[in-house]
């Protein structure tokens, strides 16, 4: 996910653009292992790592006092770079898997704005990861010089895990028509207006006088050593859970641009590029950099509607010292398909074809494997597909390994029997059967969890009643397959 972004003034390249009233602009990429432009105290809870900025944090990292040994941060140079009006950022960031992995009543920052007046400095708002929904981007801000005027937003619920995604933020301060709005993945996720936004003494132009913003810092914020109260974005009353023993937080960050000006979505867009994938790391399908054809299905998770010479790009795929097969959790309702392994381009070097047969249903999903030819370094990969009329076949995630398997012919993980989900339509019960050891995640038609079970038993009974009457579906998963139903609630 790497992009190079600098300004040449006369022979020399910079990572800032500077104006009399300060830096407008600022833009780092990690690639030389420094914070360069930016700053920290916490460089101890810190790794570069393949041109990332890795953050780590856990409770024994707090001593007690301060707030200091709550973060693991990294910002611009206070006195280098401020604004008072129209404020843009942009950049990569990735919620590692050991977020509130055992206890999702949690919540932190991971990007502060900071307002500064003659009394002081605080962080007045900021980008929030919440361990419910799935874990949940919200944005929090308040105004004043204390607590009044607090606002909180749900961004964007079931948040991905384990991938970079790209961000950025628009921020406009007013006394009383402040906007905000927050893309992901070039995706409007929260567009809001009409708020009393900023610090310290203010007007409907921005900060005046001696009172200005920081575009603050970056990394974790984590705020709660014990259990806390907090108005949350669903406007009730929340304790947390405070730091848990053995819990660890990462978020790596990569590709950060600030901009001090309007009209900033271009020059803050960390997604001119993509890429960094590792090949020994379950690859999703859906994130692929380029594609011809094809459509993205069920809440954005899966490739499909998949024609005879459609084509995915994945940019940058690692292979380090070599992979000897591959494997994809694939579905087909129609005749299957061939899903041609290239490198380079759709017609570049054969590393291996993957042969997708009839799998019963689109909604049983089967793993099909298939030794590769030799590959090693960085390469951009191709998944290019082939076979007769109609659509083919989906797909929802690949992966390749070191391991030759003994035969080069493609290889099935047989299924259980098909799920099933009946009645559908339905009332307010619905059964479960062949769902065992599963989870049961139901999304609504624009893509948000509304409903999460583990299902344990291999015919289970579901109150489904709290449900809206509409269209919805239904994904049940474990480490051998997913399905998904489209379910109706009468």
């Amino acid at each position: 996910m790497k992009k190079l972004l600098c300004f040449c003034v006369l022979t020399l390249c910079f990572g800032l653009v500077t104006t009399s009233n300060g830096q407008d602009l600022l833009t780092h990429d990690f690639n030389d292992g420094t914070l360069g432009p930016l700053e920290s105290t916490n460089l101890n809870r810190m790794t570069f790592r393949d041109g990332t900025l890795e953050c780590t944090w856990k409770p024994s990292d707090y001593t007690g006092t301060g707030t200091s040994s709550k973060k693991t941060e990294f910002r611009a140079d206070d006195n280098g770079y401020e604004f008072r009006q129209e404020f843009w950022t942009g950049f990569n960031v990735k919620v590692h898997d050991d977020v509130f992995e055992i206890n999702t009543n949690n919540d932190m920052s991971f990007m502060q704005i900071w307002g500064f007046d003659e009394t002081g400095a605080n962080h007045y708002a900021m980008l929030k990861f919440d361990g419910r929904n799935g874990g949940a981007l919200t944005w929090y801000h308040r105004n004043g010089g204390g607590s009044a005027g607090k606002a909180n937003f749900l961004v964007y619920p079931n948040f991905p895990r384990n991938r970079f995604v790209d961000i950025i933020i628009h921020v406009k301060l007013s006394s009383n028509g402040g906007i905000v709005q927050i893309w992901a993945d070039g995706v409007l996720k929260l567009d809001i207006s009409g708020q009393n936004m900023g610090w310290g003494e203010m007007n409907a132009n921005g900060q005046i006088n001696n009172s200005y913003s920081t575009p603050g810092s970056w990394g974790m914020y984590n705020y709660r050593n014990v259990g806390g109260y907090e108005q949350t974005y669903d406007s009730n009353s929340h304790y947390f859970d405070g730091y848990l023993d053995g819990e660890t937080r990462t978020v790596t960050y990569d590709n950060l641009t600030l901009w001090n000006g309007s009209n900033g979505y271009d020059i803050v867009n960390p997604a001119d590029n993509c890429g960094g994938f590792d090949a020994f790391s379950v690859i999703e399908a859906e994130d692929y950099c380029e594609h011809e054809g094809i459509q993205t299905v069920n809440a954005n998770s899966i490739v499909g509607y998949v024609n005879d010479g459609d084509w995915l790009k994945y940019e940058g795929v690692n292979f380090g010292n070599g992979a000897n097969s591959v494997s994809a959790l694939v579905s087909s309702g129609n005749i299957g398909g061939n899903i041609e392994i290239r490198q380079g381009s759709i017609t570049g070097n054969l590393l291996g074809i993957l042969e997708v047969e009839n799998t019963g249903s689109w909604t049983t999903w089967e793993t099909v494997s298939t030794n590769v030819s030799s590959v090693n370094g960085e390469q951009d990969i191709y998944l290019v597909f082939s076979g007769g009329d109609g659509y083919l076949l989906d797909v929802d995630n690949f992966q390749f390994s070191n391991e030759t398997l003994s035969t080069n012919t493609a290889t099935y993980i047989e299924q259980a029997t098909e799920v099933v989900i009946y009645p559908n339509p339905i009332s307010s019960k619905a059964t479960l059967k062949n769902a065992e050891n599963s989870n049961l995640r139901i999304y609504d038609m624009n893509g948000r969890v509304v409903f999460t079970k583990f299902i344990s038993s291999e015919k289970e009974d579901v109150n489904l009643s709290e449900l809206s009457t509409g269209i919805y579906y239904a994904e049940i998963a474990n480490n051998l397959r997913k399905s998904v139903i489209k379910i109706i609630r009468n």
